[in-house]
């Protein structure tokens, strides 16, 4: 198993929730990304209001980290 996938899952098997991956950061995990790209998966637009567009945050993921992602 790849250190990407260990990392994932122990993210996610944090007892305490303050410190536990929260699922909705699990779509830009290198290992998640890896097979985003890999099986040219794309995902869904999300419904950004302006408020978020005008806050310059984004929730497409680098080319790089792509890369970076190994099994």
């Amino acid at each position: 198993m790849s250190q990407e996938y260990k990392d994932l899952v122990r993210s996610l098997l944090v007892q305490d929730p303050e410190g536990r991956l929260p699922l909705i950061k699990i779509f830009t995990d290198p290992w998640i990304l890896y097979f985003q790209y890999k099986y040219k998966i794309q995902r869904p637009a999300s419904p950004m209001t302006s408020e978020d567009e005008s806050s310059g945050e984004s929730s497409d993921y680098s080319d790089k980290e792509i890369k970076d992602a190994k099994i």
